[in-house]
């Protein structure tokens, strides 16, 4: 196997704070388990063929 990808699944925590009457977000912080899918990719070529 030369290349695989990784799926990591989390939460994202986001801080907002209001500024000139609208909310603007000021820290985002994201946790994650140890927990990871693997799964391996696949590289090819598609072919179109024509039946007349």
């Amino acid at each position: 196997m030369d290349e695989y990808s990784k799926m990591t699944v989390g939460f994202v925590a986001q801080t907002y704070k209001k500024r000139d009457n609208k909310f603007i977000c000021t820290e985002q912080t994201f946790t994650a388990s140890d927990q990871v899918d693997r799964e391996k990719l696949y590289l090819f070529t598609l072919r179109t063929y024509s039946l007349s």
